[in-house]
């Protein structure tokens, strides 16, 4: 967002515009919760004190506002709209250690959605492996072989681009092989394991 775009609240516009429903990253639009926005906000103020309690209740009915007047012409807003007002609010009102805080912690978001998108991913391509491989398989289980299984995977994650997040990813040719040589069982309780935990 560009601090130099204000915008600036009126006294004529002073009714505080509640959005009844907001539209989720995943399309999916839900109840809005302005409690949730308020404990945004109160998390920033005792982190920075750059606002009183009162000037806080402002700068809320400020973010409505400004939702209210740059959603264009859909019925809800999003919750992408509703970050970019909490950011060019603070930065009008010259918030601007709570401003780059908010922008931070916002990135920070981004690139956790980002990997766990990724490992999503990977876990769909090596599930697609563990369905092509040999299941006649009798040897013991060897549990340093599901370590390496387990780095590769990491590995991947961490060299995945941004750009492939819409792209089936491919699997190294070490990934490859140590997967044949891990028991489909195992691979299979792991990657169960991985996806209960990513979500």
């Amino acid at each position: 967002m560009n601090p130099s775009h204000s915008f600036t609240s009126t006294n004529s516009d002073k009714i505080q515009a509640v959005p009844k429903r907001i539209i989720k990253r995943n399309l999916q639009a839900v109840d809005f919760d302005s409690e949730r926005l308020n404990r945004t906000l109160s998390t920033i103020r005792k982190q920075y004190k750059e606002y009183s309690k009162d000037k806080q209740a402002r700068l809320q009915a400020q973010i409505l506002r400004y939702l209210k007047y740059h959603q264009g012409g859909a019925p809800e807003p999003s919750v992408l709209q509703l970050q970019d007002a909490i950011e060019q609010s603070l930065f009008s009102n010259a918030y601007y250690k709570s401003a780059k805080y908010f922008i931070s912690h916002r990135a920070e978001k981004r690139i956790l959605r980002q990997q766990r998108q990724h490992l999503k991913l990977l876990i769909r391509a090596i599930h697609d492996e563990i369905n092509h491989k040999p299941t006649s398989q009798t040897h013991a289980i060897n549990p340093a072989l599901t370590t390496t299984v387990c780095l590769s995977l990491f590995a991947q994650m961490v060299h995945q681009t941004p750009d492939s997040l819409t792209e089936q990813p491919e699997l190294s040719a070490a990934l490859k092989e140590h997967i044949r040589s891990v028991p489909s069982d195992d691979l299979m309780a792991l990657l169960t394991e991985i996806e209960g935990i990513i979500g």
